[in-house]
């Protein structure tokens, strides 16, 4: 072989290590995104990375951002950076019924987890807490606060149909 060829043969090895070097960056990078999307998301193992809420993409992000760079993890995910740093915030944003949450929960518990969201809704009045019924059933469900005793029935000694008129015999 020829010098030249010699040369050739090395720089088309030093490129295909190249190339190989970038395919298994490639792989480690999905391989981290399916996995963290199982560990953190409990999804299952074989989800689709794109069919995920804009939001677990951010958490998914943000978990995996020490070990890739911002740039190569939004386009594996194909997020438009203003989406991500958008959730971002929305993330980082206070609970804006935190006072009320913890109000409901401890009039809850104070009742032997007997009140629904009704008697809640009625006891937040009584207190001065304007609140719709419709947020009191949202945070009870958020905070898995569920009535443990039904209501008593009222006594009925019905046991069969009723007759409107007695049958004649």
């Amino acid at each position: 072989m020829t010098l030249k060829n010699q040369e050739k043969q090395k720089e088309l090895l030093l490129k295909e290590v190249e190339d190989l070097q970038k395919q298994v960056h490639q792989l480690q990078l999905e391989k981290a995104l399916l996995e963290g999307a199982a560990e953190l998301l409990k999804k299952e193992k074989g989800v689709n990375l794109l069919c995920l809420s804009n939001q677990e993409k951010t958490i998914l992000i943000d978990a995996l951002r020490n070990q890739f760079t911002l740039k190569e993890l939004l386009q594996q995910l194909q997020l438009p950076k203003s989406s991500y740093f958008y959730q971002k915030q929305a993330l980082e944003k206070p609970d804006k019924y935190y006072k009320e949450r913890q109000l409901i929960i401890t009039i809850f518990n104070h009742n032997f987890c007997a009140y629904g969201y009704r008697r809640i809704h009625q006891a937040l009045k009584n207190m001065g807490k304007k609140l719709s019924e419709k947020v009191v059933r949202r945070l009870m469900t958020e905070e898995n606060l569920f009535v443990k005793f039904s209501r008593r029935k009222k006594y009925s000694s019905y046991a069969g149909k009723f007759l409107l008129h007695t049958p004649i015999y």
